[in-house]
């Protein structure tokens, strides 16, 4: 079993060996899965399930990674405190005017004096810096100041392990302590229950990140959007981490990578899957919205968007936070849900991510996370480990 909780899509990393496929696994349950749909602290009053016949199956686990993330925003004077009268430093956007109230800056990584910028080694405090925007692709298309180190100014890049958000002449904090605990809860499967498979696109195109840029000054502030819009096909949402540009990577496998949707067993059952839950990873304060259009048809398929928080300090209702962002879910009627979407490995897809830009945000991601059907079951002897 391989569990992360995180912000959005890890890097990736060197890790242990992929398990190799269990012969009694049977066909369509794989050796590994992962659990992250609706993920982070903007989805925690969101729904998290799948419809009656589905479940994310896993054979035999045995060995669980949680991949957790936490930025202590907390103003360290004591509980239920405006965050934004807490130290920040300068760099902040939180503390510009129009930023809105409730929120901490902090949360968004923003690049501090702390951080050691040198453009001509290309490191930040002697770590590379790595851009992984796509040649062509949406973020170099709109000039995104993520891609390049000269105007990179906050995000994962600038949040390492340990690192301080305040600047140098800022003075530190005794450290907070505080406890996680995770509990997993399973069954045994029964006999019809078919594997609810992964689902995955950014819209930042494999740079797991992106930067909002302030709107023009005048512009009204229901004006003060910007919008962020990525092409893709049915297949793509089956390739997991890999990046689009690489030839192989609809041959994944849950043994090579956990992410990856089952693409092999969606061509082996006939080209085409059904869509059963769709959550999108956004980030506070300024998230409005994320929508899949089937651009063949013009169709929206799925919108998301978030509720806040109204109340200072509140928990799970903090202002100027999104406590949850309701995903959407397929079914049956009985269920009291609307019928399944089925895709096409060529349906031509549109994604567009939506966020407030009264201020710059720094980090913002935006990231379909969902689960899949297959059409009809896998045949005897095909394996999807």
């Amino acid at each position: 079993l391989q569990a992360r909780l995180h912000a959005g899509a890890p890097p990736p990393r060197p890790g242990p060996p992929p398990p190799a496929p269990h012969p009694s696994a049977g066909p369509g349950v794989p050796v590994r899965q992962v659990f992250s749909e609706g993920n982070g602290n903007e989805h925690r009053g969101s729904f998290h399930g799948t419809p009656r016949g589905y479940a994310q199956l896993i054979h035999s686990p045995q060995v669980a990674e949680l991949y957790h993330m936490s930025i202590n925003t907390r103003n360290p004077r004591g509980h239920g405190l405006d965050p934004r009268d807490a130290p920040q430093p300068r760099a902040s956007t939180s503390l510009l005017p129009g930023a809105g109230p409730g929120w901490s800056g902090i949360l968004e990584c923003p690049c501090t004096t702390r951080h050691h910028v040198n453009l001509s080694q290309g490191t930040i405090n002697g770590r590379p810096f790595h851009s992984y925007c796509l040649e062509g692709g949406a973020l170099q298309r709109d000039n995104n100041g993520i891609c390049s180190l000269a105007t990179y100014r906050g995000g994962m890049q600038c949040c390492v392990d340990g690192d301080v958000l305040l600047d140098a002449d800022q003075p530190d904090h005794p450290i907070d302590t505080y406890f996680h605990k995770l509990r997993v809860y399973f069954e045994e499967p029964r006999p019809a229950l078919q594997n609810a498979f992964r689902l995955y696109w950014q819209a930042e195109e494999w740079n797991g990140e992106y930067q909002i840029p302030q709107c023009a000054a005048g512009t009204p502030p229901a004006d003060c959007v910007h919008t962020l819009t990525s092409r893709l096909t049915g297949a793509d949402l089956l390739g997991g981490l890999q990046s689009p540009t690489d030839p192989q990577r609809l041959n994944c496998s849950a043994v090579t990578d956990p992410w990856c949707g089952q693409a092999r067993d969606v061509v082996r059952t006939g080209g085409r899957y059904k869509l059963l839950y769709m959550a999108f990873h956004q980030h506070s304060p300024a998230v409005l919205e994320g929508t899949l259009y089937n651009a063949d048809t013009g169709e929206l398929i799925c919108r998301n968007a978030p509720k806040k928080g109204t109340q200072v300090g509140e928990p799970l209702g903090e202002t100027g936070y999104a406590v949850g962002i309701p995903p959407c879910v397929w079914g049956s009627e009985e269920e009291g849900l609307p019928p399944p979407p089925v895709l096409s490995l060529t349906t031509n897809l549109r994604v567009v991510a939506k966020y407030n830009a009264s201020v710059p945000h720094y980090g913002v991601m935006a990231m379909w996370q969902g689960r899949g059907g297959l059409l009809r079951p896998v045949p005897t002897g095909s394996t999807v480990n």
